[in-house]
C-alpha cells in the first residue's frame, strides 16, 4: 500500500527535523506541520501504524489501565491524545465504554467518532488551558499513548496539572511511550517533581 510507505517517510523526516538540532523552526512552525500531517493520513492512519503489528502503544496502554483499574468497567476514563481511537477501540474490546477522547486534530477525531468509541470527545487548539473545558475531579483514569515526548511540540509536562487537576483524587494517570523519548533533554521533570512536592501526584 503506497500510502503507508508515503506515511512513514514524511513522518520520518518530521521527526528529524524536529528533533535535530540544527532545526531553527518555532515550536508553532512545527506543531503546524505535526498537525498538517496527522490530518493528511488520519483516514488511513488506524491501517497504517497497524501494519506488520509494529505499533502497540494503544493495546499496551489499555492492558494497563485494566490492570490499575481492577475491571471496574463503570470507571470514567479520559483518552489524552485520542487521535483516531485506537486506544478506545482496544478499551472498548476489553469492556471498557465509559471513555471520553480529547485531542487537536478535527480530522482525526472525525475518524474517531465514526468509530463510535467514545461517549465524548472534545476538540481542543493544543495548549494546556484548553482543558479547561474539562470538569475537575471527573475522571477515574486518564490514559494517553503515542502522544508524549514525541518532538518539543507534543504534549509534555506541561499538561500535567491539568491531568491532575480532571482526575479524582483516588484516580490514576497512565502515560505509554516509546523509552527513547523520555530520555529527550527537552523535557521539564521538574515540573512532576513539583506536583509530587505539593502532594498533587504520586509514583
Amino acid at each position: 500500500m503506497a500510502r503507508i510507505g508515503e506515511f512513514h517517510e514524511e513522518m520520518h523526516g518530521f521527526l528529524v527535523s524536529a528533533r535535530s538540532n540544527d532545526c531553527n523552526s518555532g515550536i508553532d512552525e512545527e506543531f503546524s506541520k505535526q498537525q498538517e500531517l496527522y490530518s493528511k493520513y488520519a483516514v488511513d492512519y488506524n491501517v497504517i501504524v497497524k501494519e506488520g503489528d509494529q505499533y502497540r502503544g494503544p493495546v499496551i496502554a489499555a492492558e494497563e489501565a485494566h490492570l490499575i483499574l481492577r475491571g471496574n468497567k463503570d470507571a470514567k476514563i479520559l483518552d489524552f491524545g485520542a487521535g483516531t481511537g485506537l486506544l478506545a477501540m482496544e478499551l472498548n474490546k476489553l469492556g471498557y465504554y465509559n471513555v471520553d477522547g480529547i485531542d487537536c486534530n478535527k480530522a482525526s477525531l472525525k475518524v474517531a467518532k465514526e468509530k463510535g468509541c467514545y461517549k465524548s470527545i472534545f476538540l481542543t487548539k493544543g495548549p494546556p488551558s484548553d482543558m479547561d473545558l474539562l470538569f475537575d475531579n471527573t475522571y477515574d483514569l486518564v490514559v494517553s499513548a503515542g502522544t508524549f515526548f514525541v518532538t518539543k511540540s507534543h504534549p509534555g509536562t506541561e499538561f500535567f496539572a491539568q491531568l491532575v487537576r480532571v482526575t479524582r483524587k483516588s484516580g490514576h494517570i497512565c502515560v505509554v511511550t516509546n523509552e527513547q523519548y523520555v530520555v529527550c533533554d527537552f523535557i521539564r521533570w521538574d515540573v512532576i517533581d513539583d506536583l509530587e512536592t505539593r502532594g498533587d501526584l504520586a509514583r
